[in-house]
């Protein structure tokens, strides 16, 4: 499986391990109606498995645990 951060042109993505995709165009935020912090995740199987607009660490630790633990 391969793992994505997608962020806005000027976003801050310091830290990240992951291989990062600017969303230079807005596609990504146009289509989801991102807006500024927001966290989605995108499943393998392509459905939408998780959206939050003010996403905490423990939140998506505790998503992503129960979905792909």
């Amino acid at each position: 499986m391969e793992v994505y951060l997608v962020a806005a042109p000027g976003g801050r993505v310091d830290g990240t391990v992951l291989p990062v995709i600017r969303d230079h165009d807005g596609d990504f935020a146009r289509m989801y109606n991102a807006i500024g912090g927001s966290a989605y995740v995108i499943r393998p199987d392509g459905y939408l498995g998780y959206v939050r607009h003010t996403p905490t660490v423990e939140d998506l630790t505790k998503y992503l645990g129960s979905t792909f633990g």
